[in-house]
């Protein structure tokens, strides 16, 4: 087996083999508790390392706009400003609309810390979803439910990185659900499919979408969201992160789209 000093150079060695390029900046002035969508509520949507393997996360926040649902996306080193954002804007509003934060790897890791930050302002988080969360903190009890979708890898899952592992909860008040793709969803399983690849698998992206619809309900077609005043420290944001249209991959067909939204 390799050493530890050995698979961390061979960790370094495949990030710059890979060619990664950074994803656009998310904007924080789409933070918002009432936005002006079909559907209710908003998903914070936040990448892996450096954007490394996220292309999917894009892929899924575009699918969650076709459905209707206002669906950002954020760089992992974004995290603290969207949870400062997060906790102006909500902690002001008179009724939120639910609150989704969908991350992978240490974007899922973020996730977490995110909800930690948010715990102490009071604020509800009505789903979190994990894809293959790397090194997390357990989920705190402002979490209503918790879904973690990941890949055990055997004996590599030893090392922080580049692996998926089961989330923990200290409360009984969060209903988390661990969801290992090896032996507890093998239907979510598509070929190869290993952290470099999760992010973007369509199978687990049907199965996350159809979560986040139960939730992001079909508003009165009457209701019209008032827009609180936009975030003033230092936008960094370049524009919706969900709108990339290089790294859109495969969107829904018309009839899952139909599908998706004729729910209420």
């Amino acid at each position: 087996m390799l050493r530890y000093s050995e698979a961390s150079g061979l960790f370094i060695l495949l990030f710059f083999a890979t060619g990664c390029q950074p994803l656009p900046l998310g904007s924080l002035n789409r933070v918002h508790p009432t936005p002006q969508k079909q559907r209710v509520g908003t998903v914070y949507l936040i990448r892996g390392w450096r954007d490394l393997y996220s292309e999917g996360i894009d892929q899924l926040a575009n699918q969650l706009e076709q459905a209707n649902v206002s669906a950002p996306v954020f760089r992992a080193s974004q995290w603290r400003d969207l949870s400062s954002a997060i906790a102006q804007q909500y902690t002001s509003a008179a009724q939120p609309e639910p609150l989704i934060l969908v991350g992978f790897s240490y974007g899922a890791d973020d996730v977490l810390r995110i909800a930690h930050e948010l715990q102490s302002k009071n604020i509800s988080i009505d789903l979190a979803i994990t894809i293959d969360p790397v090194t997390p903190p357990s989920a705190p009890r402002n979490v209503k439910q918790c879904i973690n979708y990941y890949e055990s890898n055997g004996v590599w899952d030893i090392f922080p990185w580049l692996r998926g592992i089961p989330l923990e909860t200290k409360n009984s008040d969060t209903k988390l659900l661990n969801q290992n793709l090896r032996t507890d969803r093998k239907d979510l399983l598509e070929p190869n499919t290993s952290h470099a690849t999760i992010a973007g698998n369509l199978k687990l992206h049907r199965e996350i979408l159809r979560r986040i619809l139960e939730v992001c309900r079909n508003r009165p077609q009457s209701f019209t969201p008032a827009r609180p005043p936009a975030i003033t420290p230092g936008d960094e944001g370049a524009g919706p992160a969900a709108a990339v249209g290089n790294h859109s991959g495969r969107l829904l067909g018309a009839g899952d789209a139909h599908g998706l939204q004729s729910q209420s």
